[in-house]
């Protein structure tokens, strides 16, 4: 039990990497991804590291989708499906991506995938960036000392 334990963990992280690594080479994220701003915030906050499907290049009104939008890889909801593609708004945000021609919907080719959701959240671990501050490692350092 305790060997096929470690291989699945073993396992899963050698897929997180591998996907990492195809991520850096594509320059697109593929798994998982960092939130950079407030836009999604209560649902995702910044520095909230997310994982997701990179499969599911479709979705439905009220999915959470990571796609490109001006040259930068965004995480927002779909609001709106319309005829060639998707109208997405990020949670914090008063106006959609869309609004007065800023963007054209979102295609299917500019999807790199949906966030995984348990129930009606996004899968999510919390404030990655704090984890990263100096005072932080030092206090890891410490404990990992005792």
């Amino acid at each position: 039990m305790k060997a096929s334990l470690e291989y699945f963990l073993i396992l899963a992280v050698s897929v997180f990497v591998v996907g990492s690594i195809a991520g850096a080479l594509l320059d697109r994220p593929v798994f998982m991804s960092y939130v950079y701003s407030d836009s999604m915030t209560p649902t995702l906050n910044k520095g909230d590291l997310f994982f997701i499907n990179p499969f599911s290049r479709s979705a439905d009104v009220g999915d959470i989708i990571v796609f490109n939008l001006r040259g930068s890889w965004t995480v927002h909801r779909v609001v709106a499906i319309v005829e060639n593609g998707y109208i997405t708004k990020g949670d914090n945000n008063v106006a959609t991506d869309q609004q007065e021609g800023r963007a054209s919907p979102v295609s299917k080719d500019k999807i790199a995938g949906k966030v995984l959701t348990i129930g009606d959240s996004p899968s999510k671990s919390h404030n990655w960036e704090r984890i990263f501050k100096e005072d932080s490692l030092e206090e890891l350092k410490c404990c990992l000392r005792h």
